[in-house]
């Protein structure tokens, strides 16, 4: 597993994800461990690495 740290979009709690080492685009959502709140992840690994990460509110959600 790829790790990466990235900043809640609600609490702006630092946070660490896990990342599917596949290549390709993975998208996925997970509750921040500080608010509980839903976040979409949507990453891409290319060639063993996270090339492009981003964490927004999922949608549907506030």
């Amino acid at each position: 597993m790829l790790e990466h740290t990235f900043t809640c979009p609600y609490c702006w709690e630092t946070l660490t994800e896990q990342v599917d080492p596949v290549h390709g685009t993975h998208e996925y959502v997970v509750d921040c461990w500080v608010c509980c709140r839903p976040i979409q992840i949507r990453a891409t690994v290319q060639n063993g690495q996270i090339v492009a990460f981003n964490a927004q509110p999922a949608s549907g959600h506030r």
